[in-house]
């Protein structure tokens, strides 16, 4: 995906751009699987920004949508909640 591309270029903010273009389709089309994984694309870019509750609440929503869909492997690279609930242990 491209835009995991340039979130792993360090550029934020055209990352950002490009997630918050994509979200609504994949909203408005139901696809779980792909609104899970923008949202944990989000998640990642609000992480890097320094944005932790945005982060800590796109996170929980893709990884909330990925178990869903069935998809284990990409939950796993999503993090699980540590036991303080405002902190996930993820893979940047």
């Amino acid at each position: 995906m491209i835009i995991a591309e340039i979130t792993d270029r360090g550029e934020l903010a055209e990352a950002e751009t490009m997630i918050h273009e994509a979200l609504p389709v994949w909203k408005s089309s139901r696809y779980q699987y792909f609104l899970g994984a923008c949202l944990g694309l989000l998640g990642r870019v609000s992480t890097r920004s320094g944005r932790l509750d945005d982060a800590l609440a796109c996170l929980g929503e893709a990884r909330t949508l990925l178990e869903h869909v069935g998809v284990e492997d990409e939950v796993a690279d999503i993090g699980r909640p540590r036991s303080s609930g405002r902190e996930l242990d993820i893979v940047l």
